[in-house]
């Protein structure tokens, strides 16, 4: 599920797009080879700045993007490096690196990207496998690379497990592939430390931003806040044909009649409940959906794994890093 993007976000994410299929080459531009002789491969960072513009700027025409400069404007300022990666395998280096990009266009900001790319800078690779076992092989040996830290004041400590792991779920209640981890982590929580939520409704799911902003609630004041965040997950209804108050007193109904006694006792019938809510909530939940795009966040579920992001429900992923 995914949310809104403005156009330029959009033609941005053309560019972090990985090719159809594993393993396949997309050249960016043309650029001179590394030199054979070279003992130790170094990456070209200056030729893969100048490719990711190039890409940039071939982007931009293509879609005529409006008030976009045009790719000879463009300037190289606008990429920066910031970190790098080699990974050998084998015979073959390929480097894992994290840059970001800011966009040329009125309002700015920035898009984060993390490439596979060879020595030149001139290749870039979609997700590489061992042809034996199908594992990813480049990003897994680059955990500097992909390692996200989310900013603690938008997490909400809800489980405590048995395990030595710790998970960040991104999420929407609403999202049937969030509901589908939020079970596959609660049947592993003997693998898990501690698992905290970072609530990411989506608009096209009406409603899912009340049932963030009680379930924050719930935490905030010490109110049954695991009980209300699992029914959340796995009762909790859609409203069907609401749309914004209609849809969030739908399902501030669903969760008093639910635990009434810990919740209409506090702030009353679900219209009151969703105004004081809807007042001390919807810009703290805003303000973490911005805050999540400038991560490159715009879609759930997300899953840190010891801040090693899995994106999507892969049930493989996630078994294999909760086995570690």
């Amino acid at each position: 599920m995914k949310i809104f993007l403005p156009v330029l976000a959009f033609l941005f994410s053309c560019l972090l797009a990985l090719p159809a299929e594993a393993g396949q080459l997309a050249q960016l531009a043309e650029t001179p080879k590394p030199n054979p002789a070279q003992e130790a491969p170094i990456l070209n960072e200056a030729a893969l700045k100048a490719n990711i513009l190039a890409r940039v700027g071939n982007i931009l025409k293509a879609n005529n993007a409006p008030n976009a400069p045009r790719p000879e404007e463009l300037s190289p300022d606008l990429i920066t490096i910031e970190k790098t990666h080699q990974v050998a395998l084998g015979d073959l280096n390929l480097f894992a690196v994290k840059a970001r990009v800011v966009r040329p266009t009125p309002g700015g900001g920035f898009d984060n990207m993390i490439l596979t790319v060879d020595a030149s800078g001139q290749y870039m690779f979609g997700m590489v496998n061992e042809l034996a076992t199908g594992e990813e092989a480049v990003m897994s040996r680059a955990a500097d690379i992909t390692a996200m830290v989310l900013p603690d004041k938008f997490q909400s400590q809800i489980y405590t497990g048995t395990g030595s792991h710790d998970i960040v779920f991104v999420s929407d209640p609403f999202c049937p592939y969030c509901r589908e981890a939020f079970n596959f982590l609660m049947a592993n929580m003997d693998k898990i430390s501690g698992l905290k939520m970072v609530h990411l409704p989506l608009p096209i799911h009406p409603g899912a931003d009340a049932a963030s902003w009680i379930m924050d609630y719930a935490h905030d004041s010490g109110i049954r806040a695991a009980e209300i965040v699992n029914f959340a997950y796995t009762g909790l209804k859609a409203p069907v044909g609401k749309i914004e108050d209609e849809a969030r007193e739908d399902v501030i109904k669903q969760i008093i009649e639910r635990f009434p006694d810990a919740l209409t006792k506090e702030r009353g019938n679900a219209g009151a409940l969703l105004a004081w809510l809807k007042n001390g909530y919807q810009a703290r939940t805003l303000l973490a959906i911005d805050e999540m795009r400038k991560e490159g966040i715009t879609g759930t579920p997300l899953i840190l794994v010891d801040n090693i992001p899995v994106r999507g429900f892969d049930k493989n992923a996630l078994a294999r890093l909760l086995g570690r």
